[in-house]
């Protein structure tokens, strides 16, 4: 008997089925729900079902994060809201607000809050207090599409390579790094970090992926197995330093196998668009879309014995 090797997948629609909803961003809470930004507001999902939660701030939610204190909410025009039982409450901050759109949201500890924004680079906001870091501290662009935690460092990437923020001194350096550096192209899209949070898997607008190892400090452009058609890299999830999941903009779900500085991708087309990419603690992908929620298992069906005129689908 051979051995199915096919993904069980399936499309979760939000409202009622084929009614499609589109999700800008997904979270995952540790060992909780699963969080969703969409053009129909704010949903939590407990894999059964979802529960609207009521939405106080009269802007287009852009950014979510998670984490098992609290859920921050992004918006266009700058604003934050932080998730309160079945409602969201707008956060103020002492010294100021944000005026460009978030793209994205990372929280540290229970009283820092990464803020990435479309033109005004990075906000640090501590215990409600906001620390900007643009361009004018070092940054090379002011366009910051993600970011990832590494150890004592921050990562960004940008429309012009990707930046490390570390602090010496009390005080904010800034690392640039760009083509020159070994990138395959200066517009990155998406970083994640792996478990030991020493090895960067970064997705490029061109389409290739590289790595950044920080105890070489250097960047790795991996040399595909096959041509690269699947378009822009739009979110990336580290499994290991040498195992990772991509989504791309032309509706490719990749997995990524490393080697050195080459990749082996194993590639799938799907029948939505993809954006954000998660995975829950039993390893399946769940996938923002312009539809809904796509799920597909991480680790592959194996050994199923399946009646004739039946597959996993």
């Amino acid at each position: 008997m051979s051995l199915a090797q096919t993904a069980f997948t399936r499309q979760v629609w939000i409202n009622e089925p084929d009614v499609p909803v589109n999700v800008m961003d997904v979270a995952q809470q540790p060992n909780s729900y699963i969080w969703l930004c969409t053009g129909n507001g704010i949903y939590r999902y407990n894999g059964k079902t979802f529960t609207r939660i009521h939405d106080t701030t009269k802007a287009s939610n852009t950014a979510i994060c998670a984490s098992e204190e609290a859920v921050y909410i992004g918006y266009d025009n700058g604003q934050i809201a932080k998730v309160d039982e079945q409602e969201t409450t707008p956060v103020t901050f002492k010294n100021g607000r944000i005026n460009s759109s978030i793209t994205a949201l990372r929280m540290v500890l229970h009283n820092i809050l990464l803020i990435a924004t479309e033109g005004d680079g990075l906000y640090i906001s501590i215990n409600g207090t906001l620390l900007p870091v643009n361009s004018k501290n070092g940054l090379s662009d002011d366009f910051i599409s993600d970011i990832a935690l590494g150890k004592n460092m921050l990562l960004l990437t940008t429309d012009n390579g990707f930046n490390i923020l570390s602090s010496k001194n009390g005080q904010v350096t800034v690392s640039t790094y760009n083509v020159q550096d070994g990138l395959p192209d200066i517009i990155t899209t998406c970083i994640a970090a792996s478990a030991n949070a020493s090895t960067f898997w970064i997705g490029t607008q061109k389409g290739d992926v590289a790595i950044y190892e920080d105890r070489a400090g250097k960047v790795i452009s991996l040399k595909p197995n096959v041509s690269w058609n699947f378009g822009q890299v739009n979110d990336i999830l580290a499994m290991s330093a040498n195992h990772a999941w991509a989504i791309t903009d032309n509706d490719f779900l990749l997995e990524l196998k490393r080697n050195g500085d080459s990749v082996y991708i194993t590639s799938r087309l799907m029948p939505v668009k993809l954006k954000k990419i998660v995975k829950d603690k039993t390893n399946n992908l769940w996938c923002a879309t312009g539809k809904g929620l796509f799920m597909s298992t991480a680790l592959y069906a194996s050994s199923i014995p399946l009646p004739p005129s039946y597959k996993l689908s």
